[in-house]
């Protein structure tokens, strides 16, 4: 019978019968002499392996590209499942006369077009068991509050006398949000509580399990908190129930901002993201910078996004980008060559409009008011920066640190200190108006409605300060 020689590695026939080493694969002990039969096996069983890993193979290149692709369309063109609506379209009332979320307007701002009384009296004065960390709200004749000593309450709003209280029995430092016939709070050992504002009645509960200190908002239907676990939970505000979350890299401490669509989050681990609403899809991320982390929540003003770090900037952030996959790759190593002296200019982070550097730590949520933004550092500093550029138009050295997120009514700057001093400032010079005492530290967002103004502080009273 006819010899062929045929290599036992790839399969393989030689022409040359004598041939010592494979053509093919230049293998030299695979070689062997076989009947045309078997080597016909050992041809058809290798082809049929070459099949095999090419399927394999090609099998593998369009699960990768499938992957690539389905990315792409969710990142790029934030096309993907939807997760389900919110069954009502209830808002907070953020007319003039109302202050029914943390810093009135979902964008948080903390702007009222109402100014200050002055000069300030006592009208009445709400005495509670413990510190009040967090602002009021104020909506519908009723003064809402959570306190440190496990009770959340309504007050009339003309006399300070309780209409209602519901015991928690845990702590909370964060403002309650009002929005239609339900007021929500946030207690800090992580549960959420929606309260019927007649009575203090319990409409629904959420339990997290996780530390919150961010004050909710809501919007088209739809509270938002932050939470201790690096999530940002997207709740229907009529039941509670979970619409979406998105995972940030870090504790979400302060209360989010939603404006057109957006929601922008900012975490302690130094990013900002700016997720579409209706799919909990981030749209950009813009990195503030290891040790940049912040405290304090963005502020939405047109097309910017406002926020201060630890690392003692003030940031503006064009909220309309859209990051790209290999924008921190990029980001790196332009950062390092420009370190290396190998790139002459800085590099800039997609987003960027200007960055200023106020020193010290920003840890509260900015103001934003007539084009300007106001910020206050941990070293008693405290600037108003032109919105659009980021030019300084004055700053002023205080005398006590300021505790509380800024806020401006009318054309007042409104400060809470940790020496108890609640101050107004003019908004456009920084010269001082009046200034009112208070018996502990505030870092309650001082607020104003109509013609009274509500300090909450840490010596345990609400003040509701008005004309004479």
């Amino acid at each position: 019978m006819e010899q062929v020689r045929v290599c036992r590695f790839c399969g393989q026939v030689s022409p040359q019968p004598d041939a010592a080493r494979c053509a093919n694969c230049g293998a030299f002990s695979g070689l062997a002499d076989l009947s045309q039969a078997d080597a016909d096996k050992v041809v058809r069983r290798h082809w049929l392996r070459f099949l095999r890993n090419r399927f394999i193979r090609l099998g593998i290149i369009a699960a990768v590209a499938l992957v690539v692709l389905v990315w792409t369309l969710r990142t790029f063109f934030d096309i993907g499942p939807i997760p389900p609506g919110a069954t009502t379209a209830l808002n907070a009332d953020q007319a003039a006369d109302a202050w029914a979320l943390a810093r009135r307007t979902t964008q948080n701002a903390g702007f009222t077009p109402h100014p200050p009384p002055s000069p300030l009296a006592e009208k009445w004065v709400f005495a509670a068991n413990g510190p009040l960390a967090g602002a009021p709200a104020i909506a519908g004749g009723r003064v809402y509050l959570a306190a440190e000593e496990g009770r959340v309450l309504a007050l009339n709003r003309d006399t300070g006398e309780i209409l209602w209280e519901y015991v928690t029995g845990h702590p909370s430092g964060s403002a309650p949000a009002v929005a239609g016939d339900l007021v929500f709070f946030t207690l800090r050992p992580g549960r959420i509580l929606a309260l019927e504002t007649a009575a203090g009645n319990l409409r629904w509960e959420k339990v997290l399990n996780d530390p919150i200190l961010a004050s909710p908002i809501i919007a088209e239907g739809t509270l938002y908190v932050g939470a201790g676990d690096n999530r940002l939970y997207a709740l229907d505000a009529a039941t509670g129930e979970e619409r979406w979350t998105f995972a940030s890299t870090d504790w979400i401490p302060a209360e989010i901002a939603y404006h057109d669509g957006s929601v922008v989050v900012s975490s302690l681990g130094g990013l900002l993201h700016v997720i579409n609403a209706k799919t909990g899809r981030q749209r950009l991320v813009y990195e503030t910078g290891r040790g940049r982390s912040s405290a304090g929540g963005p502020v939405i003003h047109g097309d910017l996004v406002y926020i201060g770090s630890y690392g003692g900037r003030l940031w503006a952030v064009d909220r309309h980008q859209w990051s790209r996959p290999w924008d921190g790759f990029l980001l790196f190593w332009k950062t390092t060559f420009y370190v290396w002296g190998l790139s002459g200019s800085p590099p800039v982070q997609r987003g960027s409009v200007w960055a200023v550097d106020l020193g010290g730590r920003v840890t509260r949520t900015p103001a934003v008011a007539h084009g300007l933004v106001y910020g206050a550092n941990d070293e008693a500093r405290v600037v108003a920066l032109d919105a659009q550029t980021g030019d300084e138009r004055w700053a002023r050295n205080l005398d006590s640190v300021i505790t509380a997120a800024p806020s401006v009514a009318g054309d007042t700057l409104l400060l809470g200190a940790e020496d108890g001093a609640v101050m107004g400032l003019d908004v456009h010079t920084g010269a001082s108006r009046w200034e009112f005492q208070t018996g502990g530290k505030v870092t309650a967002t001082p607020v104003v409605v109509g013609d009274t103004m509500y300090v909450a502080s840490h010596d345990g009273r609400l003040y509701a300060l008005g004309g004479p």
